[in-house]
């Protein structure tokens, strides 16, 4: 029994990491759209700051604007690579304290060039209790969901809205996450395995099965349920993890 469990938990790892190497190699290009934005700034600022420089007499004062404004997208920028790097690594410790408020701010970032065209709804309210987990996992559930919506998004080309969800309330000792789109759903006799490792029902070459499986696990390891649905024509995951008392 312990082998076989000992076994399960080294092979969940090793779907864990293969999702976090496929998400992040989906984000590769959107990321580099991102970091060209502070690199392009930071480049127009410099030649700004020499030509300001070079005036007789100096502009000075103009000169040391765009100085601060290097250093906040060099700032930037960093701050991008740095994420990233976290994500990456994708370290799971002991539970702590952790807001899906923080986690959905860090989603949106990383998800920024890919949800361009379709409108991702806020309804996370900023005084929501903060919930026993753990931050980067947390954020990876999201990345996870988000990205799925758009991914059925876009094989809808001519859908006529193109919106993707996310809401947060408190029920009882809990808080209840909801991800919902209008994409067209889950198909009926989809729906009872859409969290096992390896099934998909997107395209072939598009998607692993690994990224639902994936979602599954973190929430069950913190303690928390997942579920999926149909509704108003699309898809929703709605996730509860307990609030966090201490």
């Amino acid at each position: 029994y312990l082998s076989e469990v000992t076994e399960e938990k080294r092979n969940q790892l090793h779907r864990q990491h293969v999702a976090t190497l496929l998400t992040l190699g989906e984000m590769a290009t959107g990321m580099a759209h991102e970091l060209n934005q502070p690199l392009t700034s930071i480049s127009f600022a410099a030649q700004n700051v020499d030509f300001l420089l070079g005036r007789q007499p100096a502009d000075v004062a103009n000169a040391q604007a765009k100085v601060r404004k290097i250093i906040s997208e060099a700032g930037r920028a960093s701050k991008l690579v740095e994420h990233m790097r976290v994500f990456a690594r994708n370290e799971r410790g002991a539970l702590v304290r952790a807001s899906w408020r923080t986690a959905l701010n860090a989603a949106s970032e990383i998800l920024s060039a890919k949800l361009r065209g379709c409108v991702l709804h806020d309804e996370v309210p900023a005084g929501l209790p903060d919930v026993l987990g753990a931050a980067i996992p947390m954020e990876q559930v999201l990345i996870n969901l988000i990205a799925n919506a758009v991914d059925a998004y876009d094989a809808q080309p001519n859908a006529a809205v193109r919106d993707v969800t996310v809401s947060a309330s408190v029920q009882g000792d809990a808080v209840l996450l909801r991800v919902s789109d209008h994409a067209g759903g889950i198909p009926e006799a989809a729906l009872t395995r859409v969290f096992e490792p390896f099934f998909t029902t997107k395209a072939p070459g598009k998607g692993t099965g690994l990224g639902l499986a994936l979602t599954f696990g973190t929430i069950t390891e913190m303690g928390g349920t997942i579920t999926a649905s149909n509704a108003n024509g699309g898809a929703v995951f709605e996730i509860q993890l307990p609030i966090a008392t201490q």
